[in-house]
């Protein structure tokens, strides 16, 4: 599903609770965003998403994430990665509750509060999550199409040599 962000607002309104990603808290935000467990792994999964953004140059200054209010762990993470020509797109962790999801909606809301030179939003998501469609959906976004990806398995084409050139 591809969605956008609409002028219809659908009466939500943030609580105020995301923060903007800092040094601290960029390991454990992208860890949350990509569903990487807690101990060694976790830490190693992030770092390697951590530094393939920063190979890329995606600006991870509009990364933001909520807390659980309680334990202050972060339970919801977003990212609006600018792209070409005023367009952007939006990364967001997995919500695995109705709590994680509001949280959701919140750091979706604040980085979509915050484009700085985005005027276009996209988010690219699969038909097996809907509850980030609802997230997004309630935060302005609309579904605009479906996308087919179709491929074509290659078979091998053996090197050239000098007794049977390329084809």
């Amino acid at each position: 599903m591809s969605a956008v962000p609409s002028n219809d607002r659908r009466g939500v309104a943030t609580s105020g609770r995301a923060e903007r990603v800092t040094p601290e808290t960029l390991e454990s935000a992208s860890a949350r965003l990509i569903g990487a467990s807690g101990g060694p792994l976790g830490r190693s999964a992030a770092q390697r998403f951590i530094d393939s953004a920063r190979s890329q140059h995606i600006d991870l200054s509009r990364f933001w994430f909520v807390r659980h209010h309680r334990s202050k762990r972060i339970v919801a993470s977003a990212l609006l990665a600018p792209s070409s020509g005023g367009t952007g797109m939006l990364f967001t962790s997995s919500p695995r509750s109705a709590e994680e999801s509001r949280a959701l909606g919140d750091a979706v809301e604040a980085a979509c509060s915050h484009p700085e030179g985005v005027r276009l939003a996209q988010s690219l998501l699969e038909p097996d999550q809907p509850t980030i469609r609802r997230v997004v959906e309630d935060r302005g976004f609309r579904h605009v199409g479906d996308l087919r990806y179709m491929r074509r398995d290659w078979e091998p084409v053996p090197p050239a040599s000098e007794d049977r050139p390329l084809p």
